[in-house]
């Protein structure tokens, strides 16, 4: 080896680590194979166009651009093309600033494998135009020259995460073409429905639905299968499709998740049973009815009522409920027993507390256990208010007995109603208005309790 060699030999570990102080920079998942974007490149030193770099500086070891990419964990590899033959620069894969971790050495038209500034093998002379690669495969590092590979690394795994690093010494060295790439990660994909071992009637529309994921790209679609016969296909992004099996028996069925570069992963296969089974709904004169013990659901799925309704219905006729009171959720900052008796919160908008003084004008009703009719929806805080309607209060007889017909007001007992005293205005007795909460249904001669009530807000 002549002298000039044995000089870039003896200087090359220190230049390496140069170079890779120089060039760490922030680190980007990559999937697949991508041209190497180059991070920083000095632009007294170096010329850039796209994946391609050339050295534009003066003949001295400097560190060259790395790639902003990185390989995260297991495969992946950097390949470039080698333009000219009589230069000498270095093009490889590090993870530590001290060195070259794995590169191709081109030195004068002959080429090095080196690593962290050793030289284990010298592969013959650079080829123009050939394609050289350095290649993590299977936990190892191996090398390449055209799609052949010349030496297998004897240094064991190597360190992540790995990016494509540079080194030069001669102006007009290039680096051409450089792409990298990771293996391709296999998409995710869990199929929700059926559940498994549920049970169909033969000839219902059976939904198929699932969710999919990949974390190097995207989702391309998503195939549905009975056993190893596709069914039909979605590109999401909800991920669905209806099958109307005609035949008894029990079936497999699968989804099955395609991302962007074609890797595919099959879901668990739940098992469901396709039966004979009597029709859910029958019909006697004009009258049609469902014959099982469930609930119906127009527009949900999930109905939880013996008929849920998600939108809206117009009703011509009359609507018969068994309870006679008609409630509202509403706010409240307290915890309300049924048949407390509330009125207005003066501190908070639009909710409602327990009474706690005689004739309140601020009166709003009472708490209602089952309403015929339920207005608002239910929700955190709220309480039922019945304003109109027959509903069970709370009352108190202490300050006088109830007789069926009584007018009740509010008393000083926290959501309790009491007897309304009349007072005489003008010659003639009247009860203070906005202070009825309604007419008692029921008596009481003394003591408290609960009675029916007729709610009258007036």
């Amino acid at each position: 080896m002549d002298t000039l060699t044995r000089r870039y030999r003896s200087n090359l570990g220190m230049v390496i680590g140069f170079a890779a102080i120089l060039l760490l920079a922030t680190a980007q998942a990559t999937s697949a194979q991508q041209s190497v974007t180059w991070s920083n490149p000095d632009p007294n030193s170096y010329s850039v166009q796209g994946n391609s770099i050339q050295k534009t500086g003066a003949n001295y070891w400097g560190g060259g651009p790395s790639s902003t990419q990185t390989i995260d964990s297991g495969d992946g590899y950097v390949e470039f093309t080698a333009t000219e033959t009589d230069t000498t620069r270095i093009c490889g894969l590090s993870h530590t600033t001290g060195s070259i971790d794995f590169g191709i050495f081109m030195y004068g038209g002959s080429l090095w494998v080196v690593e962290s500034g050793n030289y284990p093998y010298q592969q013959g002379t650079v080829t123009a135009g050939h394609h050289y690669k350095v290649a993590v495969e299977g936990g190892a590092v191996k090398y390449y020259d055209n799609g052949t590979q010349f030496y297998p690394s004897t240094a064991g795994a190597p360190t992540y995460p790995l990016k494509v690093v540079t080194s030069f010494y001669t102006s007009g060295g290039t680096i051409t073409n450089a792409v990298m790439g990771t293996a391709n990660i296999p998409p995710t994909v869990t199929l929700t429905a059926p559940a498994n071992n549920a049970t169909f009637a033969s000839g219902s529309n059976i939904p198929l639905t699932a969710t999919a994921a990949d974390t190097d790209g995207t989702i391309a679609k998503v195939e549905f299968y009975q056993g190893n016969a596709k069914l039909g296909e979605s590109l999401g992004p909800q991920y669905s499709f209806t099958w109307t099996p005609l035949t008894v028996g029990t079936y497999s069925v699968t989804a099955k998740a395609f991302d962007n570069l074609g890797s595919s992963t099959t879901s668990s296969a739940p098992s469901i049973t396709i039966a004979d089974m009597p029709p859910q709904w029958a019909t006697t004169g004009n009258n049609i009815f469902n014959i099982n013990t469930g609930n119906v659901g127009i527009g949900t799925s999930n109905p939880t009522a013996k008929l849920d309704v998600n939108g809206s219905i117009n009703v011509a006729g009359n609507i018969n409920a068994k309870y006679q009171d008609v409630a509202e959720w509403v706010f409240s900052s307290q915890s309300l027993a049924v048949g407390s008796v509330v009125i207005l919160d003066p501190a908070r908008s639009n909710q409602v507390i327990s009474s706690a003084r005689t004739y309140d004008t601020r009166v709003a009703g009472v708490i209602s256990e089952q309403p015929g009719l339920t207005l608002g929806e239910r929700g955190e805080g709220k309480v039922l208010v019945a304003t109109t309607g027959r509903v069970l209060v709370s009352v108190d007889a202490t300050k006088g007995p109830i007789r069926v017909g009584d007018l009740l007001v509010t008393s000083d007992v926290p959501g309790v109603a009491m007897k309304s005293q009349p007072i005489k205005v003008g010659g003639v007795f009247i009860h203070r208005p906005g202070t009825i909460v309604g007419k008692a249904l029921e008596p009481l001669a003394k003591g408290s309790g609960k009675i029916l009530v007729l709610l009258s807000l007036q």
